[in-house]
């Protein structure tokens, strides 16, 4: 028995194979079809999807055989992970001196023949193969052989798509925790007042402009409860209706006028928007607020003066009438 030799790119093909978190995973239905169809493309008894490890060829899927991994000085699919190119095609095993004395030829599963096409990354990095065997010598098509190059393509297809969404999960973690920054952050920036308020109702965090409309320090605010700080009746005719929304989902606006401890009755327009963790279950609400009062002031003011233009703009049209009509009556006389 012959000893495959070593990839030259083995470092790297070891760390994208357990880069992609597949090894040792628990059977899934999309391995096994891949299996089966190899099995039935080919007309052997036995196929595998076998990924080839530093000491071992262990098999995420399996028809025919029951163990579930190799050494790996004895794998076959160590020898086709060598040209990933190609098709490795064992027409007789017992005629080939680098496996005819090999335990996989001379006892269980006594291979005869073996046909194997290299699972190859994007990047060109051979993991493994998807192999074919039989107790008898035969030989493949080129339908076949093109047939077993295709499913192994879509192996690391479906490797490599897996990859992905778990590095996207991941990335959606960190997503979350830069957001909880924000909002740690959000406690020393802002011209608008905000409030991270969670679903028990409860302050978590305040910025400056809050405190400075609200009175207080961040140690009496952060913890109290929402319906403590604005008042039980405030918090449960005006604020709850409208933070229940948000903590659904649902991004919600609205006005309303004020009392603030600090800056007196002013006018306010509310933004409440939910915040979501890695997960997408909400885990609470921003309450933004912007203080209106000048601009309301302004336009009450605009009011008065298009409302003072519109009663002139009257009594000048009253004149031109007036004007017009004793214009007319010498001329009609």
């Amino acid at each position: 028995m012959v000893t495959s030799p070593i990839p030259v790119n083995e470092p790297q093909r070891l760390a994208r194979l357990r880069g992609l978190g597949v090894l040792d995973t628990l059977p899934e239905k999309a391995f096994e079809d891949i299996s089966a169809l190899a099995q039935m493309i080919c007309g052997t008894p036995m196929a595998l999807i076998s990924l080839v490890d530093e000491d071992r060829q262990w098999f995420k899927s399996r028809i025919g055989i029951e163990v579930h991994e190799t050494s790996r000085e004895v794998a076959l699919c160590s020898h086709a992970i060598l040209d990933q190119d190609h098709v490795m095609v064992i027409e007789d095993l017992l005629q080939d001196p680098r496996f005819s004395s090999n335990p996989l030829v001379t006892g269980a599963p006594d291979a005869r023949f073996y046909a194997g096409a290299p699972i190859v990354t994007h990047d060109g990095l051979a993991l493994g193969t998807v192999c074919v065997l039989d107790t008898r010598a035969r030989k493949l098509d080129a339908g076949q052989i093109d047939a077993l190059q295709r499913l192994a393509s879509l192996v690391i297809n479906l490797l490599e798509h897996e990859s992905v969404r778990v590095e996207e999960a991941t990335r959606s973690q960190e997503a979350w925790h830069l957001q909880h920054q924000e909002l740690t952050a959000m406690a020393i920036a802002g011209l608008d007042l905000q409030v991270y308020i969670d679903p028990a109702y409860l302050i978590q965090h305040v910025n400056d402009t809050f405190l400075a409309y609200w009175g207080g320090t961040r140690e009496q605010v952060i913890g109290r409860s929402m319906a403590e700080h604005v008042g039980e009746d405030a918090f449960r005719t005006i604020i709850q209706p409208q933070l229940d929304r948000a903590l659904a989902g649902e991004a919600v606006s609205y006005s309303r006028k004020t009392d603030f401890p600090v800056r007196g009755t002013r006018h306010v327009e509310v933004a409440l928007l939910p915040v979501r963790n890695a997960q997408g279950v909400i885990a609470g609400a921003v309450m933004r607020a912007q203080d209106v009062q000048e601009t309301r002031a302004r336009e009450a003011q605009l009011q008065q003066t298009v409302a003072l233009l519109e009663q002139r703009t009257m009594e000048q049209e009253r004149f031109i009438h007036i004007i017009s009509h004793d214009l007319r009556e010498p001329i009609n006389t």
